[in-house]
């Protein structure tokens, strides 16, 4: 669980405050049972994006689905062991990655084991037209204190038992840069912010970030889509929150390409590797870490699972007719648009005499017909038709650029 952090002394032409790191939703309308589910359909995607890290019945703060195997949280966020998108089903987060720190910034990557089911990564903002703007704030804390009625002298955070997933609005009312704050270990400087404040300039549904928020979003409509402009980060006391009191987010704005920068690539061998936990030996490309013959470069080249074993991924021998005549054939199916690997066809008339390049190949570089699902298939054929050799054999080698 984060510190609390003290002494934030910040210069903004809205206040001049003390802050505390923040991690749930205080609403000074309603109570803590409301907003627990999606706003509307159009939100549906990113209330479901959010999730929380946690082991089972704790919780230590919230993170952004971004897609794939991929998770955006606060680096001041002490990272538990899953993390949770419904409060129930864990995802393990992968040990092995670590945290992949955005430069010195309240912001970190962190890489899950497996795909969540059934969720759609957020949209990245990369405007800067976010002022003004009414903001839909998701987050997985603490709610208000029950004892809490009128707010006439704030409204103090509540327990544990508080602690839930909830969606709220507020106007982004300015940016601003956050000079310098720190959790235990790093000092955070000269921070590009997004800042909301607590005045009721919105509507029931104005709500105020509270402990275990940090690491959740705030959304903004651009058009008909929804974006993560912020990444929440900061709020005031802590342990409640009054009128005028302030938020702060990290701008995505100014991040969002060094964020995608350090999501891997799985069109590249050594990211494909990354994404599927592939490290050290099991990194080798003649590694076969599911057992099934298929060491991890032909794996990729393939658009195989290197932790399932499956040889249906291999080329496939037929005989074609043409002109009268049998021509053996290969047919292999690899992912589109994959980066760094040459494919080369060889045939042979006997087993022990592979020559070094396509030659008796009619065309090593056919064109692909494209499947729609994000692979395409190649068809090489021997230029000898069958009837002129007593046997023959043709194989596709994987290399990495």
């Amino acid at each position: 669980m984060p510190a609390r952090f003290k002494n934030y002394l910040v210069y903004f032409c809205l206040s001049l405050c003390l802050w505390q790191p923040i991690y749930a939703l205080i609403f000074p309308s309603g109570d803590n049972i409301k907003n627990k589910t999606a706003p509307d359909a159009a939100r549906t995607d990113i209330f479901n994006a959010i999730g929380r890290s946690m082991n089972t019945g704790n919780g230590s703060g919230s993170a952004v689905y971004l897609g794939g195997k991929y998770v955006l949280t606060a680096n001041h966020v002490n990272l538990l062991s899953n993390i949770s998108f419904d409060g129930s089903t864990l995802y393990e987060i992968d040990s092995a990655f670590g945290k992949r720190q955005i430069g010195d910034k309240d912001l970190k990557i962190i890489k899950l084991e497996k795909v969540p089911t059934g969720l759609v990564g957020v949209t990245l903002n990369t405007a800067t037209q976010e002022t003004n703007k009414i903001g839909t704030l998701v987050g997985w804390g603490r709610g208000r204190s029950p004892s809490d009625t009128d707010g006439s002298n704030g409204w103090t955070w509540g327990n544990s038992a508080t602690e839930d997933k909830r969606w709220g609005e507020n106007k982004i009312a300015g940016t601003g840069i956050y000079p310098t704050y720190s959790d235990p270990n790093n000092t955070y400087t000269n921070t590009p912010v997004l800042i909301t404040v607590l005045n009721n300039n919105t509507d029931d549904d104005e709500a105020a970030a509270a402990y275990l928020d940090s690491g959740g979003g705030i959304f903004a409509k651009f058009g008909t889509q929804w974006r993560l402009v912020g990444l929440t980060i900061l709020s005031g006391d802590p342990s409640n929150f009054n009128n005028s009191d302030q938020n702060f987010f990290v701008r995505i704005s100014s991040y969002a390409s060094a964020i995608e920068a350090l999501i891997p690539d799985p069109s590249i061998l050594s990211d494909w590797k990354v994404d599927h936990s592939l490290y050290n030996a099991d990194a080798d490309n003649t590694a076969d870490t599911d057992f099934d013959g298929i060491g991890q470069l032909l794996e990729f080249a393939l658009g195989g699972d290197p932790n399932a074993n499956d040889i249906s991924i291999l080329p496939t021998h037929a005989l074609a007719e043409d002109g009268g005549s049998s021509y053996l054939e290969l047919t292999v199916t690899r992912p589109k648009d994959l980066q760094g690997i040459t494919y080369t066809p060889i045939t042979t008339t006997d087993l022990t005499s592979w020559p070094s390049g396509s030659t008796g190949i009619v065309d090593d570089t056919p064109t692909p017909t494209d499947n729609g699902d994000g692979t395409e298939t190649l068809i090489y054929r021997r230029s000898q038709a069958v009837s002129g050799v007593d046997q023959a054999f043709i194989r596709i080698e994987a290399s990495e650029n």
